[in-house]
Parts: structure tokens; sequence; C-alpha cells
């Protein structure tokens, strides 16, 4: 159950006892049945193969540090944790757009409009953020332990698979915004272009730099922790894995109050929650938000040269 800095953390209310586990352990250590997870101390060498196998987290991996000081890995969120964080999220939403189009800020000259626009942004990022990380603190967890955001020991394959399934699955997000928008256009629904990114933030240099704070860095993160962190991990614990997943990606894409978007969001949203559930990575989910993104970014300040 041990080796070097390793430890396994066992949650057997978790497991639904899919054998997965079993059938991952080269070791043979381990043993599954009603209520119980039975692992072999002698010849377990907590190699994660059990633990990266498991979509329900009922096994996890923790180092030692964390095992002394009696964390057994990522705080378990409720519904309850879910209603806060939607209900602080709708909140700042609305208080966002109305002052984000408030008369006062329309008939500002684009500069100034732009830059209190972009720190609008920022904090309604930093209020979902400060939620979050309030709700783990009252769980007795730092941020980056109570999602999980340490744990980079992992065997090279899996970070390798993982790379490679985000890399896939942002060619098949895009694809889809892509031919979303080719399909909008056609039927005479057009979608808003760069060019309303460009006007949020203002063009130029420093308008990109505002957007790519906004969109690539702070956005990715707070939304990840928000939906796939917090709203998942509620949701996937007590409907299942995809009923949570689909459930939080239509609720994020209905988050964001832009209709022709829906789609392509809710496929973002099913990708960064695959993610963060099969391959339990949270770091993964928000790499993946924040290329999504960075293309929309790039693309835009591209063709606005």
């Amino acid at each position: 159950m041990r080796s070097g800095r390793q430890h396994l953390a066992i949650d057997p209310d978790r497991c639904d006892r899919c054998g997965r586990c079993v059938a991952a352990c080269r070791q043979g250590a381990l043993r599954v049945g009603g209520g119980y997870i039975y692992v072999d101390t002698s010849s377990c060498d907590a190699c994660s193969a059990c633990a990266d196998a498991c979509a329900r987290r009922a096994i996890s991996i923790t180092s030692a540090r964390e095992a002394a000081d009696g964390a057994e890995g990522r705080v378990v969120w409720t519904l309850r944790d879910a209603a806060v964080v939607l209900a602080v999220m709708s909140a700042s939403l609305v208080a966002t757009r109305l002052l984000m189009t408030s008369d006062a800020v329309v008939a500002m000259v684009p500069e100034a409009r732009a830059l209190l626009r972009s720190a609008t942004l920022v904090a309604f990022f930093a209020i979902q953020l400060l939620t979050v990380t309030t709700l783990a603190r009252l769980r007795g967890a730092s941020l980056v332990r109570a999602f999980g955001l340490r744990r980079l020991r992992r065997r090279m394959s899996y970070v390798a698979t993982t790379v490679a399934f985000v890399i896939v699955l942002l060619m098949v997000t895009r694809g889809v915004a892509y031919a979303w928008a080719a399909v909008a256009r056609a039927a005479g629904w057009a979608p808003p272009d760069g060019a309303a990114l460009t006007a949020l933030f203002g063009g130029g240099g420093l308008g990109l730099a505002l957007a790519m704070v906004s969109l690539v860095v702070l956005g990715p993160v707070a939304e990840e922790l928000c939906f796939r962190g917090v709203v998942l991990g509620a949701l996937g614990a007590r409907w299942g894995a995809w009923a949570g997943i689909v459930s939080t990606a239509v609720v994020f894409a209905i988050s964001h109050l832009t209709a022709w978007t829906f789609l392509p969001l809710v496929t973002l949203g099913i990708a960064a929650g695959c993610l963060a559930w099969f391959r339990r990575s949270l770091l993964a989910a928000i790499s993946l938000h924040a290329l999504y993104n960075g293309v929309v970014v790039a693309a835009a300040y591209w063709l606005a040269r």
C-alpha cells in the first residue's frame, strides 16, 4: 500500500465494484467486494495503475507528506457546495453584464471602456476563485490540495496519453465550433466575429494582453475549478460519470448567456469533463479550456491586424 513517497487512499463508499482497478493491478494485490476494497500491502508497490483506472476516485494516490498530515486527496464536494458556486456565479454574472452594458460605460471613450470591461471580467473571475477557495478552506484544505492540482507525479506513459487526449479534444472542440459557425452563417444567423472580441478588450498589443489574461489565464482556471471541480464533483458522485459530465456541460454553456455558442460550449464542457473525470486531472481540463480560448483570441487579433 506504500512505496517511497506515495500512498494509496481508499474510499469504499465511492466504489461501484466495476473491477477496472483489479484488472489494472499487475501485482494482483486488489480485491473488491460489497462495501470494501482490500489491498495486499505485501505485494502492492503503489504504481498508481489502479488509481488511474478508477473513474469514481475510490482509489487515489497521495504523497507521504499528505498522508502524514491526514489528507486523503481531493475534497468530496456536495450538492450544497455546487449550489453555492452556481448562485455566486449567477449573481456576479448578472452584475457584470449590467455594468458592462450600462449607458455610462458605453459612453466612455473606447480605450477607457476596454480597460473598465477588462477589469470587470477580472473581478468576476476573482469572485469565483474566492468562492472555491473559501469552500476549500471551510473543509480544512488549500485550493491546491482540494482540487488535486499538485498531483503531477504520474507515470510518463500516463502523462503522455493525457497530453495526447488534450490535443485531440482541442481539435475536436474547435472543429465543432467552426462547423457550427459555418452552419449558422449558411442559415442566415450570423454569429459574432473577432471584431466583437477586439471591441470588448480594445485593439493592439494592450487589447491582446488584456484578452489573454482574462480569457486564456483567469477564465479557464476559475471556470474549471467551479464547473469541472465543484459542480461535476458533486453531480458525478451522485448521478454517475456521464450524467454529471453532460449536465455540468449544459450548465456551463448556459452560464455564458450566448445562444449561438451553446453547442460549441457544451462540446467543450463534455471534453473538459471527460479529462477531469476519467483522466483524473483538472490540470488537463484547464489546459484544454485555455488552449480553446487561446485559439479564439489569437485568431481574432490576427484578423484585426
